[in-house]
């Protein structure tokens, strides 16, 4: 039997008290059945049997807009891997249920971008434009090597070849080594790293005569002031 984390505070939340309880029990009942991925197949037959009210995929669909997204023969909520797991840890940690919620994301056909960890928040919020939830034609192959010419580069030995970068025109870090990820979750519990990131990003394209010639230090300072005032 699997368990799961619950919000508690959904309760108030305007889109959660404007629900009839007929949905209400429909939201449960998605975050309860889908795998641990957010993934599930939109059965309306079988909700309806399950829960004891009729439903169509349309009025499904309508009255959890914004919160689940067709992906070609399942559906997917991307709020759930944001909610039971750190989006970051999932992006870059080796354990066994990254991994694991790795793989089925892409089985699903979404695009994970391991550069700049925005997967799920891009989903959630299509006006960043940063990444294209869908996959295009993607060559596994070239992937790999990918993946492997970064482990020849260093990405996880300290001595990167090439350097953590702020992209101005597009307001996007470039280059965030992922060996750091688990290192910054653990000295800064108490704040949300990739909100941290977004929001030196904004200061620093407010102060562009503030370029740095070594953003890993930067952004550590930033994060460690953050942590001090939470």
């Amino acid at each position: 039997m699997s368990k799961r984390f619950t919000d508690t505070n959904k309760w108030d939340k305007p889109w959660y008290r404007k629900l009839s309880i007929k949905y209400k029990v429909l939201w449960q009942y998605l975050l309860d059945k889908c795998d641990h991925a957010g993934f599930i197949e939109i059965d309306e037959e079988i909700i309806s049997i399950d829960i004891g009210e009729k439903y169509t995929k349309e009025e499904i669909f309508s009255s959890m807009e914004g919160k689940l997204f067709n992906i070609d023969k399942k559906s997917w909520i991307p709020k759930f891997v944001e909610f039971q797991y750190k989006v970051e840890k999932i992006m870059h940690s080796d354990d066994k249920c990254s991994k694991s919620v790795r793989d089925l994301i892409s089985k699903n056909g979404i695009e994970i971008h391991e550069e700049n960890c925005r997967l799920i928040h891009s989903f959630l919020d299509p006006c960043k434009g940063l990444v294209s939830p869908y996959l295009g034609c993607k060559d596994k192959d070239k992937d790999k090597d990918k993946d492997k010419d970064k482990d020849k580069e260093g990405d996880y030995k300290g001595n990167e070849k090439k350097k953590m970068n702020l992209n101005f025109d597009t307001g996007q870090w470039e280059n965030v080594p992922r060996r750091l990820w688990p290192i910054w979750e653990k000295a800064y519990p108490g704040i949300n790293l990739m909100k941290q990131l977004d929001e030196a990003a904004a200061w620093l394209i407010s102060n562009p005569k503030k370029k740095k010639s070594d953003y890993i230090r930067f952004i550590n300072n930033w994060f460690k002031r953050s942590q001090d005032k939470a």
